[in-house]
């Protein structure tokens, strides 16, 4: 997770219901990271250095039912929504570091 070392809450997706098909067996919920069995690790990295990432590790974390985000069983179509209107900015991202084709050796 990115700044899960300083952030407070996480969203995060779990499977909810192990039975139902692949894309309904997802939900999403909003996770205090204060909580008891909440672990954070922090991974080192050598890209995008100015914000952290961290490995966050959950054991027997109780999470309230209305911490739920949308609707149980909705959590992959929450997800891909989010990486198709963030896909177009973060390649953005990736281009601005890279220096201009005529400095390459």
């Amino acid at each position: 997770m990115t700044n899960g070392a300083v952030a407070d809450l996480a969203v995060v997706t779990a499977v909810t219901d192990p039975e139902a098909s692949r894309s309904s067996r997802v939900s999403m919920f909003l996770v205090d990271l204060g909580s008891e069995g909440v672990r954070r690790i922090r991974l080192s990295k050598q890209v995008w250095v100015p914000s952290d990432l961290t490995r966050l590790e959950f054991q027997d974390v109780l999470v309230p039912e209305d911490h739920l985000i949308g609707l149980r069983g909705r959590g992959l179509q929450q997800v891909l929504s989010v990486f198709t209107h963030s896909r177009v900015a973060i390649a953005a991202l990736t281009l601005a570091r890279r220096p201009a084709l005529s400095t390459w050796p």
